[in-house]
């Protein structure tokens, strides 16, 4: 192994009580204590009020504060909250009564949040540091810290965890993100003399030990609702599926849920179609039902109203509307929704199935459609012809129609940077489904098909928008991201009189799995394996192909003869260094130095390929 892997140096410098104020720094982490992730902190303390996104919905992280807004900041995270908004009087002379922070420093002063300096000022417009802003939550949580100023703040802070996951020193200037990190860890620490987290004392249910987004929104955000056109308030600030966008973007059939007083909209899009087959436990009180044999929970009173009495009939074609939990907020019959939708046939047959009209006996087949949704599509006549086939469904009265649909001729080499496949244009935003034999689908990234080359066989449809852009494609197994890969641990096979027996124990990602076969054999050795169903419904266990290993990096793996592998977010990484391969990650093998590193790859690059799973010792 030569020197392409590259290294890495993590650093933890930990508090002295002997340092003096300049060297007292804490490193760790850059999340909060709780372990939220940054964005989820800031999403929070924006919906409860108490740090909020400017118009153009930035949380402008690296903006210092001044002592006027951390007076409003803790207020507005306090129980006192209500007092301020009435409040028009100051009790320093250089803050007048007309000052827009003027209520907040008022009660921050009379409940022993923060304090003046010794000349009567309270210097509204002056930073803040780190010592100042500590010594102002312990006093918003109760705390009173015994000896000297500011090291016995910083010790009891430190102490009580609000110092976890933060860069910041004595003496240091505070950033929005810093105070926010603070902020948040002071959410999640209990009052003195009490036994629960500060959030519960202002009024916010925990699920769970700490503070999350779906607990702040239970008590600030109305919904859910479905959108319609029009909201009762404009937002200032819109995520889509937890995404910082526009109120533009927000489509009709988006569920969504609206803060009024942190003027922030939360729109979700998942949803899916199919026939509403029951009502649990009974129409007169629905709590959930049955989507093409997918229960779902009925969350919002618009869907338990389709599902009531009166409502929708069984077998009605319809699409769900999830909310943020994955339970049905809304459901609409799938023609209000859709006019059509565009899918493959994976498969045809005959069986019983659910109609509006009741239960018939009769053919079917099973379309994937460009969203990942799949469906049992009831015919009048045999569809096996159609199997493989792009169709479109249409919906009326409640009933989907099958017909069969032409997509853009599309084939040629993909290039993510210029958005084309051959000469064909992507459009932005374009969807991708790799859908295997057995129906099992995959949702990739364009640049998971960067340097590949399809042929007209890959693409079992192209979707074009308006202008004449690909915006959906379906694909024919091309990136075999929707199998499973692991690692062979034991093998058994053996030949009988009456025929074959096997057995495969492999570790799929630290997690064990026995397959046993009691008349056939896979031929496999033990190591790197694919996993997947063929098209009979058949398991199938086949070896990887070893590739030697000349570099890795964070993207790619480059071989001796100077061929690139491509690396997902899914390779597997062990360490063999022992008997047994151990499960690891791969920044352990990118810090680390090893002497020998091997790659497992289903096919190459060019193909769609990519390095399944990685070896190292």
């Amino acid at each position: 192994m030569n020197g392409g892997i590259s290294l890495k140096t993590h650093i933890a410098t930990a508090f002295t009580a002997l340092c003096t104020a300049l060297c007292m720094v804490l490193t760790l982490l850059p999340a909060s204590a709780a372990g939220a992730p940054e964005t989820d902190v800031w999403l929070i303390l924006s919906t409860m009020g108490v740090m909020t996104y400017n118009d153009a919905g930035d949380f402008e992280p690296e903006r210092t504060l001044t002592r006027a807004q951390l007076a409003k900041i803790l207020v507005t995270a306090s129980p006192y909250k209500g007092e301020a908004a009435v409040s028009r009087t100051s009790p320093f002379g250089d803050v007048s009564y007309q000052h827009w922070a003027a209520p907040y420093i008022k009660a921050a002063q009379k409940y022993g949040i923060m304090k003046g300096y010794s000349d009567g000022t309270f210097r509204p417009e002056k930073t803040v540091t780190l010592e100042e802003t500590l010594s102002a939550l312990l006093g918003l949580l109760g705390y009173t810290p015994q000896g000297a100023y500011p090291y016995a703040q910083y010790a009891m802070a430190e102490d009580l965890g609000l110092l976890d996951g933060l860069t910041a020193g004595l003496g240091e200037t505070l950033t929005r993100r810093q105070t926010a990190g603070l902020m948040y860890n002071a959410l999640n620490t209990a009052d003195s003399g009490a036994s629960k987290a500060h959030a519960t004392a202002i009024g916010y249910s925990m699920a769970g030990s700490e503070l999350t987004l779906s607990d702040v929104m239970t008590q600030k955000a109305q919904g859910p609702y479905t959108y319609a056109g029009a909201l009762s308030a404009t937002p200032a600030t819109v995520y889509i599926d937890g995404v910082l966008s526009s109120l533009e973007k927000l489509s009709l059939y988006d569920v969504y849920y609206l803060s009024p007083s942190a003027a922030t909209l939360w729109a979700y899009t998942a949803r899916t179609t199919g026939t509403l087959e029951s009502v649990t436990p009974s129409r007169e009180a629905p709590t959930a039902a049955v989507v093409s044999g997918k229960t779902v929970k009925l969350s919002g009173y618009a869907a338990r109203a389709a599902a009531g009495v009166g409502g929708l009939a069984v077998g009605t074609t319809v699409t769900v509307l999830y909310d943020r939990e994955g339970a049905a907020a809304d459901i609409r019959p799938a023609e209000e929704v859709y006019a059509s939708q565009l899918g493959v046939v994976l498969k045809s047959g005959a069986k019983s199935l659910t109609t509006a009209q009741g239960d018939t006996a009769g053919y079917y087949v099973t379309v994937c459609f460009t969203s990942g949704d799949t469906m049992d599509v009831p015919l009048s006549y045999n569809g096996a012809y159609l199997v493989g086939r792009a169709v479109k469904v249409s919906y009326s009265g409640g009933a989907p129609a099958v017909t069969t649909a032409s997509g853009a001729s599309a084939s040629g080499y993909v290039n993510a940077a210029s958005m084309k496949l051959g000469s064909a244009v992507l459009a932005q935003g374009v969807r991708v489904l790799d859908v295997t034999a057995d129906g099992e689908t995959a949702s990739v990234f364009l640049s998971r098909l960067d340097g590949v080359t399809l042929s007209s066989e890959d693409v079992l449809l192209a979707a074009m928008n308006a202008s004449g852009q690909i915006e959906s494609l379906i694909l024919n197994d091309v990136t075999g991201d929707a199998a499973q890969y692991g690692v062979a641990t034991e093998v058994s096979e053996q030949d009988t009189d009456s025929g074959s027996k096997s057995s495969y124990t492999v570790d799929l990602g630290g997690t064990a799995k026995t397959y046993s076969f009691t008349d056939s054999k896979q031929n496999i050795t033990a190591g790197p394996v694919r996993i997947y169903t063929n098209a009979e419904g058949e398991t199938v266990i086949k070896n990887l192909t070893k590739v030697t290993v000349d570099t890795v990096d964070g993207s790619y793996v480059t071989d001796g003869n100077g061929k690139q592998h491509r690396i997902t977010g899914t390779t597997l990484v062990y360490d063999v260094s022992q008997t047994t391969p151990i499960l690891s990650t791969l920044d352990t093998l990118l810090a680390g130095s090893y002497g020998t590193v091997t790659a497992y790859v289903d096919k190459s690059l060019s193909e769609g390929g990519a390095v399944r799973v990685i070896y190292f010792k």
